[in-house]
């Protein structure tokens, strides 16, 4: 026997010896274990469906907050980047006014100050002066 003979029956199951083909017998045995294996190929590849596509929405779901939290992360600094600018001005205009009363304070804990408060605001004159008021 050649090689080549060989090698042609061992890759061909179906061959006898004599060249002949045979195939195994079709019983009800072997339709029904055919059908079954058909059915679990079916269940299987099912089965492969309902987790290809479980994976793909977790990841879509995930793809979707990771997004959603970018974006409200974004928002959020844009509101709290406003409310800074605006306890900034706020905090600008505190220290103005603060130096303005630190001012006034200075001006009027001097005698000459307190005079003037005295007479401007609270209508009182010195010695020998006469009160004259203007409507």
């Amino acid at each position: 026997m050649s090689l080549s003979q060989h090698n042609s029956y061992q890759y061909d199951a179906y061959m006898q010896v004599g060249g002949s083909p045979v195939y195994p017998a079709v019983t009800e045995s072997y339709l029904h274990g055919q059908k079954v294996q058909s059915q679990f190929k079916k269940h299987a590849n099912a089965f492969r469906y309902v987790c290809f596509g479980v994976i793909l929405l977790a990841i879509l779901f995930g793809l979707f907050q990771a997004l959603r939290t970018g974006i409200a992360g974004v928002y959020k600094v844009s509101v709290l980047s406003s409310q800074q600018a605006a306890v900034e001005k706020y905090y600008q205009e505190t220290l103005q006014e603060n130096r303005l009363l630190k001012d006034r304070i200075s001006v009027y804990s001097a005698p000459a100050g307190i005079e003037e408060l005295a007479r401007n605001n609270l209508e009182m004159v010195g010695k020998d002066e006469i009160l004259v008021r203007s409507h």
